[in-house]
C-alpha cells in the first residue's frame, strides 16, 4: 500500500536545494568590491548585502578566505535526532535590504530558501515591489575588510510583484451557468458530482386521526 505524504511535508526541508521558479530573474554576483555589496535590479530597485557584526578586529587578524557566513549548512542533510545548536548567537547576521530610490523600505535574513514579498510591513500607502527568493550564499572574511576576490559570492532570484502579469487565462464558468445552458452547449464531468438528496426517515409523514 502507497501512503501520502503527510500535510507537515510542506514544511521540512526539502531534499534538493532551492531553484529559481518559472517568472523568476535568477541573479548570481561575486562579491569583489567588498561589503555592502548592491545588486541593481532595475531602474528603481536595488538590493544590498550587508553583514553587521561589530567585529571589526577580528575579520581583520583572520585569515581573508575565513567563511563569514554560508548556506550549505542549511542545505545540507542531517539526520533526526542530531546535536544542533539552537539560537546559535555566534553566527555572523546577514541580511540584504531591499533599496528603492534612496530609501529603503526592506530588509530580510539571508535564510536558504526564504521566498518574501516586500515591502512586507502592511503599509497600504507604500505596497508591496518585488519577490525575493534566496537561494546560496558564501561570505568570506576579506569580503568585509574591503575589495578583492575571496571567493564570497551570492545567488538570488525575484521578480517584480507590484505589476500586473501580460497573460490572463480563461475563468471558470459558474456552475449555476451551465446548469441553465442547453446540453449542446456544454460539457461537464460527473466526477466528483454531488447530488443531494433527501432520506427516508427525514420526509414529512401524514399523520391519521382515529
Amino acid at each position: 500500500m502507497t501512503f501520502q505524504p503527510i500535510p507537515v511535508q510542506r514544511f521540512l526541508v526539502p531534499d534538493q536545494n532551492p531553484v529559481a521558479p518559472e517568472g523568476f530573474v535568477e541573479v548570481s554576483e561575486a562579491i569583489l568590491g567588498g561589503l555592502p555589496h548592491i545588486i541593481q535590479l532595475d531602474q528603481e530597485v536595488k538590493l544590498v548585502l550587508f553583514v553587521a557584526t561589530g567585529l571589526a578586529a577580528t575579520w581583520r587578524d583572520v585569515d581573508p578566505t575565513t567563511v563569514v557566513s554560508q548556506s550549505d549548512g542549511e542545505l545540507a542533510p542531517a539526520a533526526a535526532g542530531g546535536d544542533f545548536p539552537i539560537a546559535d548567537v555566534r553566527r555572523a547576521a546577514a541580511h540584504v535590504a531591499v533599496k528603492v530610490g534612496s530609501a529603503i523600505v526592506a530588509s530580510v535574513p539571508l535564510a536558504a530558501g526564504l521566498r518574501r514579498v516586500l515591502p512586507d510591513a502592511g503599509d497600504s500607502d507604500g505596497g508591496s515591489r518585488i519577490e525575493l527568493l534566496v537561494l546560496s550564499w558564501d561570505i568570506r572574511a576579506g569580503s568585509l575588510r574591503g575589495p578583492g576576490d575571496f571567493g564570497s559570492r551570492v545567488r538570488l532570484a525575484w521578480r517584480r510583484a507590484d505589476k500586473a502579469v501580460e497573460k490572463f487565462s480563461t475563468s471558470s464558468v459558474s456552475s449555476q451557468i451551465v446548469a441553465r445552458l442547453e446540453p449542446e452547449f456544454r460539457m461537464e464531468s460527473e466526477l466528483g458530482s454531488i447530488e443531494a438528496a433527501r432520506l427516508a426517515r427525514f420526509k414529512n409523514k401524514k399523520v391519521v386521526r382515529q
